[in-house]
């Protein structure tokens, strides 16, 4: 649990959700208030840094989940939470971004863009009731993983020339000589999606 406004600060590290530990959880959201500015990225950092600073790469279903109500005064925190993870060795840690963005006065764009570059899902939570089944979506998507960190490869006689269905939400590359592939990597494999990627080819009269 970390809390952030012009700055962010750890509330909580992760913990085992017993029945105590439930209760603790509880009690710090329950005194949780708010005050100065919307750092959005001073809050992804802090998460980023707790989510890789105690397991090996891949060996748990791992999200880090951003909730914000107010538009980030700090700029570019899409592109600078991207480049803190790719900028080192945290781009081999296996986790997903999702964001909720409550009421009008969030930024959509930027939340929107923040959940794409760790292959997760945005939620705009216009009315309170909408909350519950947004995080029933999150939790059926984490507790359905069934592959961590899945490298797929397709392969064409003809040249590939783009792939669609892809560009913002998962890594991929083209080989521009033959034997044309095209490669896709994905973080997390969920059990009963459809994952749809689209190729233009080129074929020779």
């Amino acid at each position: 649990l970390i809390t952030f406004h012009s700055s962010a600060s750890l509330s909580q590290g992760l913990i085992r959700m017993t029945e105590a530990n439930k209760n603790t959880m509880r009690s710090k959201i329950n005194n949780l208030r708010a005050s100065g500015g919307t750092n959005i990225y001073s809050g992804l950092q802090k998460g980023l840094e707790q989510v890789t600073k105690d397991y090996s790469s891949g060996d748990r279903v791992c999200s880090i989940i951003l909730l914000s109500d107010g538009a980030d005064g700090y700029a570019n925190a899409d592109t600078r939470f991207a480049s803190l993870i790719n900028g080192g060795v945290k781009k081999n840690y296996i986790f997903t971004t999702h964001s909720f963005g409550y009421g009008s006065y969030h930024d959509a764009n930027l939340m929107s863009k923040i959940s794409m570059v760790r292959d997760g899902s945005y939620f705009f939570i216009k009315e309170f009731t909408e909350v519950k089944s947004a995080f029933i979506q999150i939790y059926g998507t984490l507790s359905t993983v069934v592959e961590n960190n899945l490298h797929l490869q397709a392969q064409s006689k003809f040249r590939i020339d783009k792939i669609y269905g892809m560009e913002d939400m998962y890594k991929s590359s083209l080989t521009k000589a033959a034997p044309y592939t095209f490669n896709v990597d994905l973080l997390q494999v969920v059990g009963g999606k459809t994952y749809s990627f689209v190729a233009m080819v080129e074929i020779p009269e």
